[in-house]
């Protein structure tokens, strides 16, 4: 058999390719090829393939600490940041971004728009206006003094007389009896105050009695933000001859009710929830007040779910700041009356509230096609834990 043989060459290894296995981040693997000695070959046969091994770690002198390579954010054909090569195929574009380059997004980098937007105060609705929530109170207050001597005319005016019914079926829906505690929110010139008296006294009864010789409490106790409606209330009383036994006023605020935990049988607010700058507060404030059973009473303007009506409604409402103009001189209060009418919650959504406040049995009533509703809710007894 006749043997060829090919000059040897020098047994340095050549570096033959190097590939990416699986091109994942990180994930690269270098394979090399190492040609040693050539062997002689007989005639007629193939020679085989070069033998492929993995690159064998340099050999490094004792003590010698290798310092690790930064792991490249993207791992492109064997180097980061290069642009891949050009085949057929290929997806165009450019190289995905370094996660570095993306913008802080908060803490001591984070952008003066981001830190202005986390300072600005948050804000609520005074009307059709959002004005911030600290300046909705003192608003407020401004338009009910501006309206507090002509308030009870212009309900009159507004509502063509039904107010005086549906306060009347407000009281009725409460049930006063006797030795009853109440607080009544926003009663201002003291309309659901001196029903609620006469439905007092209609029981036999004038009200709560103090026990061992303690002074009697007051049946109803009056709470008004604004000090112009509550003097109204008071010459009510004074020309009614109502002594401050029966029937108190004082300056306080729904979303921080003076009073001591669980030390009234029953709060009720009539047409004063919606002026609130956080109702939230306020029922979790009537709640905190309120006796294990006690009742949360409100009447509110709502929304009127027949269309016919509502659209009807709609209208009268667009005349209203015209009437205030003519009757009370100040069609910007009226407005605002309005606006805030339109903007407060449903029955459904007011109705959730009360209930997430803590409110058990709760209960929403329409007046008049829903142009009025009442709500109603009752704080839980606290059951005894039955012995083990």
């Amino acid at each position: 058999m006749q043997i060829t043989a090919k000059p040897r060459k020098a047994d340095t290894p050549l570096l033959l390719f190097v590939f990416c296995v699986n091109p994942l981040p990180g994930a690269c693997h270098g394979i090399v090829a190492r040609r040693g000695r050539r062997r002689a070959v007989p005639a007629g046969r193939r020679r085989a393939p070069a033998r492929l091994s993995p690159r064998r770690p340099a050999r490094r002198h004792p003590g010698h600490t290798r310092r690790p390579a930064p792991v490249p954010a993207r791992c492109i054909h064997g180097r980061a940041g290069h642009p891949p090569p050009s085949f057929p195929g290929a997806a165009a574009g450019p190289p995905p971004a370094h996660p570095a380059a993306a913008p802080p997004t908060g803490g001591a980098g984070a952008s003066a728009d981001a830190r202005g937007a986390a300072a600005t105060p948050p804000t609520t609705h005074f009307g059709s206006e959002e004005v911030p929530l600290a300046d909705k109170a003192r608003r407020v207050s401004g338009v009910f003094t501006s309206v507090a001597t002509h308030y009870d005319t212009m309900n009159d005016a507004m509502s063509l007389g039904v107010h005086r019914w549906w306060k009347d079926a407000f009281v009725r829906t409460l049930a006063p009896v006797p030795g009853m505690a109440v607080v009544d929110v926003a009663g201002g010139t003291g309309d659901i105050a001196f029903r609620i008296l006469a439905a007092l006294d209609a029981a036999g009864g004038g009200g709560g009695g103090g026990a061992g010789g303690a002074a009697p409490t007051p049946p109803v106790r009056v709470l008004d933000v604004n000090p112009d409606m509550l003097a109204v209330g008071r010459r009510r009383a004074a020309a009614a001859a109502v002594p401050p036994s029966r029937l108190t006023f004082a300056v306080g605020d729904a979303e921080a009710l003076p009073l001591p935990p669980a030390s009234v049988d029953a709060v009720t607010i009539s047409f004063g929830m919606r002026n609130v700058s956080r109702p939230a507060t306020a029922l979790a404030e009537a709640v905190r007040v309120l006796r294990p059973g006690g009742r949360f009473l409100m009447m509110e303007f709502a929304t009127v779910r027949h269309p016919a009506l509502a659209a009807a409604y709609d209208a009268y409402s667009g005349l209203l700041p015209a009437v205030g103009a003519v009757v009370a001189g100040d069609a910007p209060a009226y407005r605002y009356l309005v606006e805030s009418i339109r903007r407060f919650p449903g029955q459904d959504a007011f109705g959730r509230m009360m209930r997430d406040a803590g409110l058990q049995r709760v209960r929403v009533t329409d007046l008049t096609g829903g142009v009025v509703a009442i709500y109603s809710g009752w704080k839980g007894v606290a059951r005894p834990k039955p012995k083990t």
